[in-house]
């Protein structure tokens, strides 16, 4: 049985966050600048002293609107960057 955590990704919009989480779990890059609404959610399982480890990986949007939402979309993460 794998661990699993939840990681969020925060900033304003535009610093790419997206391309990053991108690169990370597809390990692809696209030029083209896209707004995140809300928030897209992407799994990796990664390797980890011989473990399993699942990463759920949340990409918050970084525009203002959903300012008030955010604290609602961290609860419970295992960390953010």
């Amino acid at each position: 049985m794998s661990q699993k955590h939840k990681i969020c990704l925060l900033g304003a919009s535009g610093v790419g966050k997206t391309s990053l989480v991108r690169r990370f779990v597809r390990s692809v890059f696209f030029e083209e600048y896209r707004t995140t609404v809300g928030v897209v959610i992407e799994r990796k399982t990664v390797r980890q002293a011989g473990q399993d480890v699942e990463l759920v990986v949340w990409d918050l949007s970084g525009e203002d609107e959903f300012q008030h939402v955010r604290t609602a979309y961290v609860r419970g993460a295992s960390g953010y960057l």
